[in-house]
């Protein structure tokens, strides 16, 4: 939580006190969420973390973000990024992978190397 967010629940709590169901906030405050949250957004934070920081109901800091003109909605980055995957292994049809106990892997056996192994082993 940053200087800003602070400052923020300071004010709610000498202008609003001790909150409560049904109880408004002044339009000056939610002015001061909404920017707030524009900027968290920006900076690729969910409106949760925004309410988090600035001890807002998330449904009341959601309503409000509704409301507006939407500006401080809009995520301009994706949650998600795309990622490619460069060399990916090659996977052919004559070599069998056997996963073992413990994350152990054998890759790269034919059926009688895998037979081979099998009768090591036991």
């Amino acid at each position: 939580m940053d200087k800003e967010a602070k400052a923020f629940r300071r004010e709610v709590h000498r202008q609003l006190g001790r909150r409560g169901p049904g109880q408004r906030y002044p339009a000056e405050l939610r002015d001061r969420a909404l920017a707030y949250l524009a900027r968290a957004r920006s900076r690729g934070d969910s409106i949760a973390t925004a309410a988090t920081d600035l001890d807002l109901p998330l449904n009341t800091l959601g309503r409000w973000a509704a409301k507006s003109n939407g500006d401080a909605c809009e995520n301009p980055e994706p949650a998600f990024q795309e990622i490619r995957i460069e060399d990916p292994i090659p996977q052919t049809d004559d070599h069998l992978v056997i996963a073992g106990p413990g994350g152990i892997e054998v890759r790269g056996l034919d059926l009688d190397g895998v037979v081979a192994l099998m009768k090591a082993l036991a």
